[in-house]
């Protein structure tokens, strides 16, 4: 459970709404289900955050990369 909890603090704080969202969704489903995280319903919200979580971190660096090269422009 810190792991998920951890995630969806870092999540927000990151402004990656949709990440910390689906944490904070597994956090529930786990209070409610326990925390056998090895259920169908769980596996299938564990790779739906793996996938947005590659996908944020891909426009994170975006981000980034875009910030840098418009401070050495100016």
């Amino acid at each position: 459970m810190d792991v998920v909890l951890s995630l969806k603090v870092s999540s927000a704080m990151a402004g990656a709404g949709r990440l910390s969202q689906l944490a904070a969704n597994l956090q529930a489903m786990l209070l409610r289900l326990g925390e056998d995280i090895r259920t169908s319903c769980t596996l299938s919200l564990l790779e739906e955050i793996t996938a947005c979580g590659r996908a944020t971190m891909a426009q994170l660096r975006l981000d980034y990369l875009e910030a840098k090269a418009e401070r050495q422009r100016n």
